[in-house]
């Protein structure tokens, strides 16, 4: 597989895994509406709170590494969300090979 097929695989497994979760969770909320303790509706409703957050995360952080500046010039480029943005796409990949890659931000701009 190219780097670009298994990128785009990562990405997709982050994206699955979360929403496997909200929809899992929805089917129950409809489900048992009439029956689920309001304490339970309310956690799953955190989760799924949650679970979207992470969504969220991994697309911004996707178009923060593909877009690109259009308007030419020299550009700043802020390494510590850069890198951040390459951990989150990579998280699965990361797992499954058992590495830890920690960044840290050690001063700001």
């Amino acid at each position: 597989m190219s780097l670009s097929e298994k990128l785009a695989a990562s990405i997709i497994h982050e994206i699955k895994n979360p929403l496997a979760a909200i929809q899992s969770l929805t089917q129950q909320l409809h489900e048992r509406i009439d029956t689920i303790p309001v304490d339970k509706s309310r956690n799953y409703l955190t989760i799924m709170e949650e679970e979207l957050a992470k969504v969220k995360e991994l697309s911004d952080s996707f178009l923060l590494a593909v877009r690109k500046d259009n308007a030419g010039g020299d550009t700043l480029v802020d390494l510590y969300l850069a890198m951040k943005s390459v951990e989150a796409l990579m998280q699965f990949e990361l797992r499954k090979h058992e590495i830890t890659l920690r960044i840290e931000k050690a001063c700001s701009v």
